[in-house]
């Protein structure tokens, strides 16, 4: 047996190293000229028209929350299979989580979302595209609520055939932590569209603070608004540049890889609907015991993990908690996700398959 196949590994090109070395010795290696280029980069790529650069996605749901509105005692509507991050950061806000269910893909249910406002009102909707699926954002946008969307699995993924920049939330809040697809070593981005949020983000990420005022050391300027430390800095947004430039090449492997899944694991997985495409951050498959796989997929030499742990269990968001998730319960009781990036090979994936296959069968326990 070759080498243990992880479940995920960190990209980093080549050129991305020695540019940071050119970074580093400029002499200005926070939030400057290299933020400002990888944002223009990433407009071009993901096709959005406003976007600020945050130090990691967690801040930029905070931003996002802000930005759209929700103030404390607000009740947001969030779905509870995403990392903890993703309600973590709207606690924070001094806002109340109202969990709704979950379909059978991991993303939350907008007939779900519908029985929560009839029984509570709300400032705004949480969306985490789980694996990398867009959520069903057309269906949401009838709320007529704000829509933060978590896409942080989900760089380069499309909806309705357009960027879920352009066709998603109303916010997009993107992770570009070590693991993701494009990686800055630690960093997100939020994007929307509307010019005023904008403006207002750029200051709310800096103390308030106009990064680009040309004033003594910005020693003149005013804050008008409470703001925080959540800017990108130039190390990162030089790795993030670097890396960009191979980001359809690592989308298409991982792509790829799904798609042959697709064809020999479709007893363990739905079909997807037709109208999105993911980009197959990680892919997500039904098995007995997901707990007692993980251990059965190291023996067999490959990394399998559930990846995030349903939030509501979690004590901190026990005041919260809601027994009547149906969905969650069934799409959480049987979930794994197995490799799926550009470093897995074909070989790879038939041995995952084998092994796969092999768990199922080595009893008769009905799957989940």
């Amino acid at each position: 047996m070759s080498g243990m196949i992880p479940l995920f590994r960190v990209f980093m090109s080549e050129e991305a190293v020695e540019d940071v070395a050119g970074t580093l010795r400029s002499g200005f290696i926070t939030q400057g000229k290299k933020v400002q280029e990888f944002e223009a980069a990433l407009q071009k790529y993901l096709d959005f028209e406003f976007g600020v650069t945050v130090n990691s996605a967690t801040s930029g749901l905070m931003l996002a929350l802000r930005l759209a509105g929700v103030e404390p005692g607000d009740k947001v509507i969030s779905t509870p299979m995403t990392c903890s991050a993703t309600n973590e950061a709207i606690a924070l806000m001094g806002a109340d989580i109202v969990w709704a269910d979950v379909n059978e893909y991991g993303n939350i249910d907008p007939k779900s979302v519908t029985s929560r406002l009839q029984d509570t009102g709300a400032a705004a909707i949480v969306a985490v595209d789980w694996g990398g699926l867009p959520c069903d954002y057309e269906a949401l946008r009838m709320y007529g609520l704000p829509i933060i969307e978590d896409a942080a699995h989900a760089f380069g993924a499309t909806y309705h055939g357009k960027s879920i920049s352009q066709s998603g939330g109303d916010f997009v809040v993107y992770s570009f932590q070590a693991i993701k697809h494009l990686t800055t070593g630690d960093g997100g981005l939020v994007t929307m569209h509307n010019e005023i949020a904008y403006e207002r983000g750029k200051l709310l990420r800096w103390y308030g603070l106009d990064r680009e005022g040309s004033d003594s050391m910005r020693s003149r300027q005013d804050i008008r608004e409470l703001g925080w430390k959540f800017h990108m800095n130039d190390i990162a947004a030089t790795l993030g540049l670097a890396n960009l430039k191979e980001m359809d090449w690592v989308l298409e492997r991982h792509r790829k890889n799904a798609a042959f899944y697709d064809k020999n694991l479709q007893e363990f997985r739905p079909d997807w609907p037709r109208d999105r495409e993911s980009s197959s951050w990680v892919y997500t498959i039904q098995v007995r015991d997901p707990i007692g796989f993980e251990t059965y997929a190291k023996e067999n030499g490959f990394g399998a993990s559930q990846v995030h742990r349903r939030n509501d269990e979690y004590s901190i968001f026990e005041k919260y908690r809601n027994d009547d998730l149906p969905g969650l319960d069934r799409f959480a009781a049987g979930m794994v996700c197995i490799p799926c990036g550009w470093w897995v090979t074909a070989a790879d994936q038939l041995r995952i398959i084998e092994a796969v296959w092999d768990w199922q069968n080595l009893d008769s326990s009905p799957r989940a």
